[in-house]
C-alpha cells in the first residue's frame, strides 16, 4: 500500500509542476490526472469523500510527489483532497470512461 493526494492536483503542485501538466500534460512519476465530464464543482466518490474541483480535472498523485506542503495542508483541512491508502497504482488501474474516474478501488462519477 502506498499513500496518495487525491483530488485536484492543483491543490498540492506548486507552480512549476502545474504549468508542466496544464501545458504539457506532463505529470509526476506515479501520477494520473482525468478531466471531469463537466468541470468544477464537487464530485462524490463510492465512500462518500467529496472532492472540490477548481481545474475541472482529478488526480491521484504519491504523496511524496506533492510539491507545495502548504497548499496540501490547506486543501486537507477543508477536505478538497483526501490522502488515501491504495495499491502502488499503475496504467490499468487508472481511467475516465464516460465521466467516470477511477483510481484502483476509488471510483468517481463526474457526469
Amino acid at each position: 500500500m502506498a499513500k496518495y493526494v487525491v483530488g485536484d492536483l492543483c491543490n498540492c503542485l506548486d507552480s512549476d509542476d502545474w504549468f508542466e501538466y496544464c501545458n504539457d500534460e506532463t505529470l509526476p512519476e506515479g501520477a494520473y490526472s482525468f478531466r471531469t465530464a463537466f468541470g468544477d464543482g464537487t464530485y462524490v466518490d463510492g465512500e462518500g469523500r467529496e472532492y472540490g474541483v477548481d481545474s475541472g480535472t482529478i488526480g491521484a498523485l504519491p504523496l511524496e510527489k506533492v510539491s507545495h506542503r502548504d497548499k496540501l495542508k490547506t486543501a486537507l483541512k477543508y477536505r478538497i483532497v483526501h490522502v488515501i491508502d491504495l495499491p502502488e497504482l499503475i496504467d490499468g488501474d487508472c481511467s475516465e470512461v464516460d465521466g467516470v474516474i477511477t483510481f484502483g478501488p476509488i471510483v468517481i462519477p463526474t457526469a
